[in-house]
């Protein structure tokens, strides 16, 4: 993809920039207690969503990149990462559609797997959770996909996990117990 991996983009300007593994830029900054802070790569958001909504081949690995800039950070660095997602709607209606329509994700296991991972770890958040519960219907299609997961697989476990992250506010509680 032009400009990396999930539309990754480098070009802090200050001349402290440096590679990482991921194929990512960072650069160091001084934080408000003057601590050196790592600063993550700009994102192009709008193309990862339409990679997304698309399922394009490398859709798994972006969403593996999400949730790595996730959970490869500091607390800090998670936050505003989070926040940075929540912003630009990251998990907009389209791309939860495309994602978690088990039709259109039946070929592609390994990307409904990748984005219930994401989806699960947005929820271990409380800004995560009501991000995830703004979204029409995200409750009834986890519900959906819990039943027809085959076997308790990673994306079964994960799509549970959501569900009993979501289920600490009672909305949610009851569409999943009307969701026979």
């Amino acid at each position: 993809a032009a400009g990396g991996v999930g539309g990754f983009h480098g070009g802090m300007g200050d001349g402290n920039l440096r590679g990482t593994t991921g194929g990512g830029v960072e650069a160091r900054t001084p934080d408000s207690l003057g601590q050196s802070m790592k600063v993550m790569a700009a994102l192009d958001y709008n193309h990862i969503k339409r990679a997304l909504v698309q399922q394009a081949p490398d859709a798994p690995l972006i969403l593996q990149a999400m949730r790595w800039r996730l959970t490869k950070a500091t607390r800090r660095q998670r936050r505003a990462a989070l926040a940075q997602f929540i912003q630009n709607d990251l998990l907009h209606e389209d791309v939860l559609a495309s994602l978690l329509e088990p039709q259109l994700t039946a070929m592609r296991p390994e990307l409904r797997e990748q984005a219930l991972r994401l989806i699960n770890l947005f929820a271990s958040e409380a800004a995560g959770r009501t991000y995830l519960l703004s979204k029409h219907d995200v409750v009834r299609q986890l519900c959906t996909l819990l039943r027809v997961e085959p076997s308790d697989n990673i994306a079964r476990q994960n799509t549970l996990g959501a569900l009993q992250k979501l289920s600490l506010r009672r909305a949610p509680q009851n569409v999943m117990i009307n969701s026979d």
